[in-house]
């Protein structure tokens, strides 16, 4: 198992105190100029590795991640668990380098299990459904082969800003990849930008290139928010986003047993599609990305009502408000090349700009 730890909090520029108030919204620009954004804890075990460049003046209150794995991606066996905390006022942006390939699978009698599968070891702040999303006893049955797998835990306190803004999971042929990402905001001013998508594979490989080949690729993404001392209920978070892919392959069997390979038995779910992304937008940060989202789509969609048929878009997408207990809204498009989604998204991100002084998803091309 393979740890990362990312600590962010909010420090004063007079003392280095730690700022445990949260950030007014009325007066927080005035506040954030006596502050800035200090990394308590950034580390990484092989194969993961953190770069954090230095923050820009204009905006010491933000702090930007690159997540990089050595070797480019994920091997058979691979299991990468992800903690990050967002202290008050603080913001922070996680960038991976570029897309996470995802290599071929073992058989599952020569690979040892993905611990993460099997036990959360010593980080029991994970949920333990985080350690079953795509692992059960059913699947792992199911299964002839051991994959890789990605969990993600994130606390983002109260003014806190996290966006996940990462390149593309791309899955080899005969791969297998489970994530499972749970993000939890700990007061109703906390905001997220998260960003979930992935390719049919390697377009460019071989003469024909991969395309749908991949055995298994699923990633669930929760989003929590604390519960007011007023909710009768135990449980310390309420879920108010659930948000999940799941492509498997229920012919694998066969062309594990030395058959002729054969078309994946989801390519009809997805082509003639090669890309697919979520957007999922929380909190009072996030609400002009959301509002614009939705104010776009709602034009779209009332200018196709009982008109002429529309002309295909090269994005195919959709959008959903989010309501109380926090506003936002949640994208999920689909597209006929990575080039024309990355595109749109670039569209729909553009205001990160003024959140964390440049536009962080163009600066990794």
């Amino acid at each position: 198992m393979n740890v990362g730890v990312i600590d962010v909090a909010l420090l004063s520029r007079r003392n280095d105190d730690r700022i445990d108030e949260p950030v007014d919204n009325h007066n927080g620009a005035a506040d954030l100029r006596l502050s800035r954004a200090v990394f308590q804890s950034l580390r990484a075990s092989y194969p993961l590795k953190f770069m954090a460049p230095k923050p820009r003046r204009s905006h010491p209150h933000r702090r930007t991640v690159f997540a990089i794995t050595y070797g480019g991606g994920l091997v058979a066996g691979d299991s990468i668990q992800f903690v990050i905390n967002v202290g008050k006022g603080a913001g922070l942006c996680v960038l991976t380098q570029a897309s996470t390939k995802v290599f071929k699978s073992l058989p599952s009698r020569s690979a040892a299990p993905t611990p993460s599968a099997l036990t959360p070891h010593n980080h029991s702040q994970f949920p333990p459904h985080a350690y079953l999303w795509g692992n059960t006893a059913e699947n792992q049955n199911r299964k002839s082969s051991v994959g890789a797998s990605q969990s993600l835990l994130a606390t983002i306190e109260a003014n806190g800003f996290l966006a996940v803004l990462p390149e593309p999971v791309t899955c080899f042929a005969d791969s297998t990849f489970d994530q499972y990402q749970t993000f939890r905001l700990a007061h109703h001013s906390a905001s997220l930008v998260l960003l979930d998508w992935f390719t049919s594979g390697r377009a460019a490989y071989g003469e024909t290139g991969e395309s749908w080949l991949f055995k298994r690729y699923s990633s669930k993404n929760i989003v929590d928010i604390a519960r007011t001392p007023d909710d009768d209920d135990d449980d310390e978070w309420a879920t108010i986003v659930q948000d999940a892919w799941v492509l498997d392959d229920s012919n694998q069997n066969e062309m594990d047993a030395g058959k002729q390979r054969h078309d994946p038995s989801y390519l009809p779910r997805v082509a003639p599609y090669t890309c697919f992304a979520s957007l999922i937008f929380v909190g009072p940060r996030s609400l002009p990305f959301a509002n614009a989202a939705l104010s776009e789509f709602e034009s779209v969609h009332v200018g196709h009502h009982g008109g002429p048929k529309p002309q295909p878009q090269k994005v195919l997408w959709s959008a959903s408000p989010l309501t109380l207990p926090l506003y936002g809204a949640v994208v999920r498009a689909a597209s006929r090349n990575t080039p024309d989604m990355r595109a749109f998204l670039s569209e729909k991100l553009e205001g990160m700009r003024k959140e964390f002084g440049e536009h962080l998803f163009e600066r990794q091309l």
